[in-house]
């Protein structure tokens, strides 16, 4: 990587927002879309808030690890972290 892509290229940490763990849950149907995503959540709290909780806490989780193995801010912004948890 040269000194100027190094300089363009968004940092891990950026790609770390709200639309990246919506994009995380919808990526379980395989779709990236942060209103699916947000869809899914809802179905989860209108079954049970309990579950709601934990996929929450699963996705942030998994989007962390995927921020802290330095995982491509690509990646991490297109949710393909967020849906292993």
């Amino acid at each position: 990587m040269s000194a100027t892509n190094a300089a363009t290229a968004p940092s891990n940490a950026a790609a770390v927002t709200a639309g990246s763990l919506a994009h995380g849950l919808s990526q379980i149907f395989f779709q990236k879309n942060v209103w699916t995503g947000l869809l899914i959540l809802a179905a989860f709290v209108v079954a049970d808030w309990r579950m709601a909780l934990l996929v929450v806490v699963g996705t942030v989780a998994s989007t962390a690890a995927g921020y802290l193995m330095k995982v491509g801010a690509d990646n991490v912004e297109m949710g393909l972290q967020g849906f292993c948890g």
